[in-house]
């Protein structure tokens, strides 16, 4: 039932959105739409993570680590293209350190990604931090752009840790799988990277 009732809260939040958006589609982004937006980019990110940690912890716990590592490689896909199914909201997880060159930053993710970096380096990134920022970009739509870090836990360390003390057959399926990996020799605590959403809010005048 409580699972029910939060995809029933998700799916709210999008349709508020969309009314939203129908309604002053070549206006100025109202706060309301933003506010809006943002409730929306946190929904999908907490539930992104809820579901993708679930997985992993459970196929670790069995000591499954080709498994674990095809979530990550396949079932987080999955999930995100649920998301991305909505018009105009896209939601992926990147890094500076990336595995899938799909999740290679933009300009404006590489950008937050290295004031998140410095925050951690200063001891400052706290579990409460979030990037919120409305943004006109080359497309001459109007976004929301939200950003979630994500730290290194200590699970993560099975694929994301130092190479010599990943399993061989994990390195084996990066190695078929992701030739050009980076997101290794992380410890934890770490900044592996963060959630990005991004929810257009406002269209050119000659766009419908």
């Amino acid at each position: 039932m409580r699972s029910r009732a939060k995809i029933t809260v998700f799916v709210s939040l999008l349709i508020i959105l969309s009314l939203a958006l129908s309604q002053g589609n070549n206006a100025l982004a109202t706060k309301a739409e933003e506010e809006a937006a943002l409730k929306t980019a946190r929904v999908m990110t907490t539930e992104l993570l809820k579901r993708t940690k679930g997985m992993l912890v459970k196929l670790l716990h069995e000591g499954d680590m080709l498994k674990a590592i095809t979530v990550c490689a396949i079932a987080v896909p999955e999930i995100m293209a649920e998301f991305n199914s909505k018009p105009h909201h896209t939601i992926k997880r990147t890094s500076v350190k990336y595995r899938n060159p799909a999740n290679m930053p933009d300009y404006y993710e590489r950008k937050i990604l290295e004031e998140m970096q410095s925050l951690a380096d200063k001891g400052r990134l706290t579990p409460e931090f979030e990037s919120i920022d409305v943004v006109t970009e080359n497309d001459d739509i109007t976004y929301l752009r939200y950003m979630k870090p994500l730290r290194v836990e200590k699970p993560c360390l099975n694929c994301h840790g130092p190479s010599e003390n990943i399993a061989p057959e994990v390195m084996k399926f990066l190695a078929k799988f992701y030739p050009d990996d980076r997101a290794r020799d992380f410890k934890e605590g770490d900044l592996r990277g963060a959630v990005s959403v991004k929810i257009a809010l406002k269209f050119p005048e000659n766009q419908p």
